[in-house]
């Protein structure tokens, strides 16, 4: 995971990352940070079926500023429930 971030920020001009980020109850610790309507919304919800798919993971956290945001990030999950079910069809629709 950590070459593929690497990779990532390299093609990007960023700074490369030494290690992944861990804290207490937590191996692994990722965030999306973006400028205002760039996508970003659709860029975790696109990391979080990848996620599902390369490592299982089914869990997942996603903090937002303040309640107007968090409508509209649920609103964005509604929206997109049949793009991303077409795109990964091991997603079942039970586990939604």
């Amino acid at each position: 995971m950590l070459d593929n971030i690497r990779a990532v920020q390299r093609r990007q001009n960023l700074p490369i990352s030494e290690s992944l980020v861990k804290s207490a109850g937590c191996d692994i610790n990722l965030d999306v940070e973006m400028e205002t309507g760039t996508g970003k919304t659709y860029c975790y919800i696109k990391t979080i079926f990848e996620m599902n798919k390369l490592y299982g993971w089914s869990k997942f956290i996603i903090v937002v500023p303040s309640i107007a945001i968090r409508e509209g990030v649920f609103k964005s999950l509604k929206i997109t429930t049949d793009h991303f079910t077409e795109s990964y069809p091991e997603f079942k629709k039970e586990r939604r």
